[in-house]
């Protein structure tokens, strides 16, 4: 057997493939060799190695001083609350991150809390999806829905596109983003959309979670910990914000916090204190609290982290805790200040009063001693437009006749002054400022105004002392007839009003 062996060999040696299939043979080797080290030898501290991406820091926010009046009253304070915040598990497929977000909402709801995410698409009361956001911030929502860098890069169909296509595009009936699937209540589907949304927007900080829900009771937290097995990714945190005590008497004095924009963060580089501040931290915008807020403000502590190149957080790795800021006790009594309120408040109430009648006119010109009075209808629109008085309440199920007649009236006004400024502004319209009536002058230096505020009319390419331009401000011509003479002369940013090219060009 050996002897044959032998002379299999030698024939074998002898032949022109035997040193290829040694070379191959010496390679192979060298591969197991190194896989055998790889995967068994150092198995693990490669396996470490993979996934440690990188270094994050992760800022504590400092809690802020109160305020007291003289007496030691509490006027400004912070009240420790609970939020369910949502982490994005790359491990879930979609088919599990959307029956885990629908289990999450029935846990919220179950115990009557409300959802915090707000969704550019919505139910109408017909069932119908609809927009609930318009113009700009519509198609930056739709910009960020087909992930491009601008709203310029929109195409036409998809400016075009309408609150159900835009749904359908999301839901992956004809993509494959969230794979909401059919099975659930369009009502319920939506809910889950907002989550997943939300947590897509998220996409590139994901070892920051989202805050699903925010100032929750007791009864949700333990809800929400009871079915913590079935809710991965989701945590209660703590956090605080800022309140006032009645401060319809303070508000003037104490002023108000808000989120930190670009131009403090500017001016506290120039301070040398922009180290103390993150970009989302909350700073004093008018009275105490802008004021007094180094001395309020406190200090933000710091956690440091690796994460995966998932964005996963792996391990805490340093911290420190943040800390609070100095409280301010205020010279003003608060008691005092209250009476003094509610007396001058009764005093300018009873003078409006006595001024307000039924009508449209204001009474004779001149000085208010020589009988100038209130129209009702002004007091009426002073509400409306500060927002005393929502339009859209007068429509409720639970408004009285005499409100939805009102809402009623107001809705087939709405449509009648649309109407009328389609006709003024056609292409053919002649009338002119004069020619119209005092509430059209008004709507029509309004468009004016906005078209020049928003950059559509270029007010640093238009010739002031273009004929024109002198025949519109002298009211020689329409405004319609300017509009189309300042599109013809690239007066006019086509561009901002996303209109397509069906539609009049500079060139």
């Amino acid at each position: 057997m050996l002897d044959i062996f032998k002379i299999w060999f030698d024939r074998v040696r002898k032949t022109r493939i035997f040193p290829i299939v040694l070379v191959y043979l010496l390679l192979i080797s060298v591969l197991v060799h190194r896989l055998f080290v790889l995967q068994i030898v150092n198995g693990e501290s490669m396996s470490q190695e993979s996934v440690k991406k990188s270094f994050k820091d992760r800022h504590l926010k400092g809690t802020r001083g109160n305020i007291y009046d003289c007496n030691g009253v509490l006027l400004a304070y912070n009240e420790l609350s609970h939020s369910v915040t949502l982490e994005d598990l790359e491990k879930q497929t979609n088919a599990e991150k959307n029956k885990m977000i629908y289990h999450l909402i029935q846990v919220l709801e179950k115990n009557d809390c409300k959802i915090d995410i707000d969704f550019e698409i919505q139910l109408n009361k017909k069932n119908e999806l609809e927009f609930n956001v318009e113009g700009t911030a519509l198609l930056n929502f739709k910009r960020d829905v087909y992930c491009l860098k601008s709203a310029n890069e929109l195409s036409e169909k998809q400016v075009n596109a309408d609150a159900k296509e835009v749904y359908e595009y999301l839901a992956g009936k004809k993509t494959n983003c969230f794979n909401i699937s059919e099975e659930y209540e369009l009502e319920d589907a939506l809910k889950i959309m907002a989550i997943r949304y939300e947590l897509f927007l998220n996409r590139y900080k994901k070892y920051l979670p989202i805050t699903v829900a925010s100032n929750i009771d007791e009864k949700t937290i333990v809800a929400v910990k009871e079915n913590s097995a079935n809710l991965p990714g989701v945590e209660v945190s703590t956090e605080t914000y800022r309140k006032y005590n009645e401060s319809k008497y303070f508000s003037h004095v104490i002023g108000y916090t808000g989120v930190i924009n670009e131009e403090e963060l500017a001016q506290l580089d120039k301070d040398g204190t922009r180290d103390l501040y993150a970009d989302a931290d909350q700073i004093g915008k008018t009275g105490i609290e802008k004021e007094y807020e180094s001395y309020l403000h406190g200090a933000r502590g710091y956690e440091k982290f690796t994460v995966n190149q998932s964005g996963r957080v792996l391990e805490v790795t340093d911290s420190q805790k943040a800390s609070s800021g100095n409280d301010i006790y205020l010279t003003i009594d608060s008691k005092l200040q209250k009476a003094c309120y509610n007396l001058l408040e009764k005093k300018l109430a009873n003078i409006l009063l006595s001024e307000i009648h039924n009508s449209k006119s204001s009474g004779t010109k001149g000085r208010a001693s020589d009988g100038i009075k209130i129209p009702i209808y002004d007091v009426y629109f002073a509400l409306i437009d500060n927002n005393v008085i929502d339009i859209m309440s007068l429509n409720d199920k639970n408004a009285s006749d005499e409100e939805k007649r009102v809402y009623k009236k107001y809705v087939s006004r709405r449509k009648e002054a649309i109407s009328s400024l389609k006709n003024i502004l056609s292409v053919n319209s002649t009338k002119t400022a004069n020619s119209l009536s005092e509430e059209y002058q008004t709507y029509q230096s309004y468009i004016y105004s906005y078209l020049k505020g928003e950059g559509i009319l270029l007010a640093n390419q238009i010739d002031e002392s273009n004929a024109k331009f002198r025949a519109y401000k002298n009211d020689k011509i329409s405004f319609s007839e300017f509009l189309q003479y300042a599109i013809a002369n690239s007066w006019v940013d086509l561009s901002k009003l996303y209109i397509g090219d069906d539609y009049y060009s500079s060139t």
